[in-house]
């Protein structure tokens, strides 16, 4: 079973209290620790800090939105009241054209409330609930981190088949070596016996070819590399967030992989070489999305 949680989700929640309908929208993306960000209306402000200690305690790293919308649950209107200052403005208005242009039509009460500033909305002054609020937002977070969980179970399935990856062509290099070496130290020894006329001698032959070869050794690679695939593979099953370790071992994981390629004294050792690069970069892109 996987802990995985993705840094990636979004979240809806909608609860009608006190006659009034609150919707949460939580909306969470990657980011390298936790970074809040709240929109909610004046009348409930004041409850953003301990909104924020709720998050604190389910959330680690991520970019969260925090976003509460409220309207009336019957679907009435806010109350619509006139600006007095505002039409003062347009009267005032209407006199300077009209002492520059006598003729001129008076402005109609229509035409004046066209003017959306003409108009004021006052929110309901109604006391807000605040813990039933706070229930409603946990709410809304409950299904942000199932969100979060459902979509790491996902990355979890991506992550373990390239990483199965990574072992099959460890192994494959390891079981194979010697055979390589062998290649590796013939092939030398028939570029020499072409290139000299003179007798060799096989014992300082042997030790050249011995230099070689301990110069393109990679089973220190190899035996590392099988550690980082244990190590990547334990923390896919550990309980905390994991996120940056990972990205971590990843960075040992194209160190070997490197070396691996400088070190080749076998096209087959070269090909795996390439295709641990491809299988740790699509590794690490997934990996950017873990909590």
């Amino acid at each position: 079973m996987t802990h995985l949680k993705s840094m990636t989700a979004y979240a809806r929640h909608t609860q009608t209290i006190d006659n009034n309908q609150y919707t949460w929208e939580l909306r969470s993306v990657n980011h390298r620790y936790l970074d809040a960000h709240f929109r909610l209306p004046e009348i409930v402000h004041g409850l953003e800090q301990e909104i924020r200690k709720h998050l604190a305690t389910q959330v680690t790293r991520g970019r969260v939105d925090v976003t509460l919308s409220v309207k009336q649950d019957t679907g009435e209107q806010a109350p619509l009241l006139v600006n007095p200052d505002k039409v003062s403005v347009w009267l005032q208005w209407q006199q300077q054209v009209q002492s520059v242009m006598p003729d001129a039509r008076p402005l109609s009460v229509m035409e004046i409330l066209g003017d959306s500033g003409v108009f004021e909305i006052r929110e309901s002054e109604a006391s807000v609930d605040e813990s039933r609020l706070m229930i409603s937002f946990d709410s809304a977070l409950d299904i942000l981190l199932e969100q979060r969980a459902a979509e790491g179970a996902r990355l979890y399935r991506v992550l373990k088949e390239k990483l199965d990856g990574i072992s099959t062509i460890t192994k494959t290099l390891k079981q194979g070596m010697p055979g390589y070496e062998q290649a590796h130290q013939d092939s030398w020894q028939a570029r020499v016996e072409k290139l000299s006329n003179a007798e060799l001698d096989p014992l300082r032959l042997h030790q050249e070819m011995a230099l070689l070869i301990s110069k393109a050794d990679v089973a220190e690679e190899l035996d590392r590399l099988e550690s980082h695939v244990s190590e990547f593979d334990a923390a896919l099953h550990s309980n905390k967030p994991v996120g940056r370790r990972l990205d971590f071992l990843l960075q040992e994981f194209n160190r070997e992989a490197n070396t691996l390629g400088s070190k080749s004294i076998h096209h087959d050792i070269t090909n795996a070489s390439v295709e641990l690069k491809v299988l740790i970069d699509q590794l690490r892109e997934q990996v950017q999305n873990l909590e």
